[in-house]
């Protein structure tokens, strides 16, 4: 059954985090990978509670990895913005699709750049991420990193220094003919000299 919000009982069980809940209600034939109003699942509500065992049993249960909501972002998309290299690690080992974007072309490197996880963005270079993969407005994870760097707070300006260190490209522009280092300037430019 569906809730008033989209949600079945399953899905609340994983937000809260309720493994025992939750065994019972796959053992009873709950549909692991049926999605609510906006096509979350129950392991997107894991992730984005950062409910690491609800996590791992639903991943052992068959949940699949890569399903994307209705904007595209997968578990893996969700839990990169959470300061938990753990839930990142446990879904790259479960094969979730390290550059797969979302509805915009969003990577996963992409997001943990805007929202300035250095700790995801440490194991998504380990593990092999691009960090120069453009989305459809052309812009890479280092043109997120610095677009954000000043809108919020956070590790952006260590995940900026990480992708430069990396190797990230600082002459690749997006669809209005900007640079990292175009949006950069007034902010952070002491970090491209």
């Amino acid at each position: 059954q569906s809730y008033r919000f989209g949600g079945t009982a399953l899905f609340c069980a994983a937000r809260q985090g309720h493994e025992g809940i939750l065994r019972l209600l796959l053992e009873t034939g709950a549909n692991i990978n049926q999605g609510s109003y906006d096509g979350k699942t129950a392991l997107h509500a894991a992730a984005i509670s950062g409910k690491e065992g609800a996590i791992k049993l639903l991943l052992e249960a068959g949940a699949r990895v890569n399903q994307g909501d209705n904007d595209g972002y997968t578990a893996l998309h969700w839990a990169v913005r959470l300061e938990k290299e753990g839930l990142v690690k446990i879904l790259l080992e479960a094969g979730a699709h390290i550059n797969q974007g979302d509805c915009k072309g969003r990577t996963v490197m992409q997001q943990a750049a805007r929202h300035g996880n250095e700790g995801a963005v440490k194991v998504l270079l380990e593990e092999g991420a691009k960090i120069n993969k453009v989305d459809n407005n052309g812009r890479t994870a280092l043109h997120w990193a610095v677009m954000s760097c000043w809108s919020t707070t956070g590790g952006h300006e260590g995940v900026v220094k990480m992708l430069l260190e990396a190797g990230a490209d600082v002459k690749i522009t997006d669809q209005e003919g900007k640079t990292a280092l175009d949006y950069a300037r007034g902010h952070i430019a002491d970090f491209f000299t």
